[in-house]
């Protein structure tokens, strides 16, 4: 089964599309004499110009130029987060160089940004750290995937894949910056996930019940939805459903059906909330008349042509406010782990590198 169609935008693409969205001239005025507002100098983009370290860990580290890559990230993402009334509020002037303006607290607004980023760089080395020790890598189709949509957008507006890092970052990140930062961040988003994961298989429902009552306001008590899908790959789907419906509606009864007739993708999606599913699955599911016990075959359809699946509504889920608390919680035990980390493998910082972008 096609994945796209049933999840949202993958990991694997979200970070694409927000290491992709930061073209050189939002972050830099064509007049790079003048000595106030985004007027970070450029390079040559030469992937094979050896860069200086800006951080590093015991085993990984970023270049001057990955350091441009996230400072660049956060300023955009900040930028695009609020009007420019709001941003005048928070006196932020884009116009203004970052090392020459105060935040409402009296922080330098470049010291701002210069703390995120590299705490995020720390987070993602430290990560790619215990990746090491849990045996956590990149498949060779991974690593292939991030290379193959960097050339895939690049040979769309007509360019090699060198000349479009360099197009979107003025020559600041070379080619092999890029990817590597993007591979990088991948490993670390797939050690954040198992974390994640490992942490949620062992919460019980009082403890997201007892987290929850700590929420202030009104609870979202609506239950989510859970659900079993098969991917239908040419005949043999009405027959699937109908075996189906005639016998025991449960998952397990679905999964030796479809196994047995070498249908090939077969998954469950548990907590499913509105919105969260593909649009013709997501209006099967949440149509007001749908039970649980409830199957069909829902279809859907793309440039590369229509796609069937059996959806089985197989049960609720948590009520909405849970997976709020769950996501906290995960959070915050992300974050408790990561500072241990961070005490087992110390960033070490080269300060002038750090202090070095014309910003």
């Amino acid at each position: 089964m096609k994945r796209a169609y049933i999840l949202t935008v993958s990991l694997l693409l979200a970070l694409i599309l927000l290491a992709g969205c930061m073209p050189a001239e939002d972050f830099r005025p064509s007049d790079t004499t003048k000595d106030e507002g985004f007027n970070i100098p450029i390079d040559t983009g030469d992937e094979d110009t050896q860069k200086e370290t800006a951080v590093k860990t015991g085993s990984y580290s970023f270049t001057e130029g990955q350091y441009y890559y996230f400072f660049a990230k956060y300023l955009k993402a900040f930028s695009d987060g609020y009007s420019d009334e709001e941003l005048k509020q928070l006196g932020f002037d884009s116009s203004v160089s970052l090392k020459k303006q105060k935040t409402k607290d009296g922080r330098i607004w470049y010291d701002v940004f210069r703390d995120l980023t590299v705490d995020y760089m720390w987070d993602i080395l430290v990560g790619c750290e215990k990746c090491d020790e849990e045996g956590i890598g990149l498949s060779s189709a991974e690593s292939a995937y991030i290379e193959t949509s960097l050339n895939s957008a690049a040979s769309y507006l007509g360019m090699s894949a060198s000349e479009y890092v360099k197009a979107m970052y003025g020559g600041n990140v070379s080619y092999g910056e890029y990817i590597d930062a993007l591979k990088l961040e991948y490993r670390y988003e797939k050690y954040v996930e198992a974390l994640n994961k490992r942490y949620l298989e062992d919460l019980g429902d009082a403890e997201i019940a007892a987290y929850v009552e700590k929420f202030e306001g009104e609870k979202d008590m609506t239950l989510t939805r859970n659900v079993m899908y098969v991917g239908i790959e040419g005949e043999g789907g009405e027959k699937l459903l109908s075996d189906f419906l005639a016998g025991e509606k449960t998952e397990a009864a679905l999964r030796e059906l479809a196994t047995a007739a070498s249908f090939g993708e077969i998954g469950t999606r548990e907590d499913c909330v509105k919105g969260e599913l593909s649009a013709e699955f997501d209006e099967w599911l949440f149509s007001e008349d749908r039970r649980v016990g409830d199957a069909a075959l829902v279809s859907t359809e793309d440039e590369d042509g229509k796609y069937t699946c059996l959806m089985f509504f197989s049960s609720e889920g948590r009520p909405v406010c849970y997976l709020s608390a769950m996501s906290q919680m995960a959070d915050e035990n992300r974050e408790a782990q990561l500072e241990l980390l961070k005490e087992k493998y110390p960033l070490e910082k080269n300060e002038e590198i750090l202090a070095s972008l014309n910003a």
